[in-house]
């Protein structure tokens, strides 16, 4: 979906952030501060610390239910999981492959505490999305 991508090809809410200008102090102001200058620049300084991890490792790929999907049983939150499953094929079976070994790999919501339900991640996806854009288009 192209109208979800910004100029970077990431999503929306992804973008780089423009460069921040250094603190510039023009001049104390007429009302006390919230926040004393030596705190201050203890959390700047905590939070620009280069050994600081300010990004994830790589993007998340289930964007339209993160947060809002819910267990049916117990009701606690869905997360997304790989699923790998390897079954036996009599048509698959080769020389390199005498078993017949297939590799099958599902994209998957699932119970976050035990597991409880387990749901195709672009199913859920894909309903998703009918839903929020025909509520839109109906506005």
């Amino acid at each position: 979906m192209a109208s979800l991508l910004g100029a970077e090809g990431r999503p929306a809410g992804q973008q780089r952030s423009p460069p921040r200008s250094p603190r510039t102090v023009v001049g104390k102001a007429s009302w006390p501060a919230l926040v004393d200058d030596d705190r201050h620049d203890r959390v700047v300084a905590l939070l620009t610390a280069p050994e600081r991890r300010t990004m994830r490792d790589g993007a998340r790929r289930h964007l339209l239910t993160y947060g809002v999907g819910e267990c049916g049983v117990c009701g606690d939150k869905l997360r997304a999981v790989p699923k790998r499953i390897t079954r036996k094929v009599a048509k698959a079976r080769t020389d390199d492959n005498p078993e017949g070994r297939v590799v099958a790999e599902h994209d998957l919501y699932v119970c976050d505490s035990k597991g409880c339900v387990g749901r195709s991640r672009s199913g859920v996806d894909a309903m998703v999305e009918a839903v929020v854009v025909g509520r839109l288009a109906a506005r």
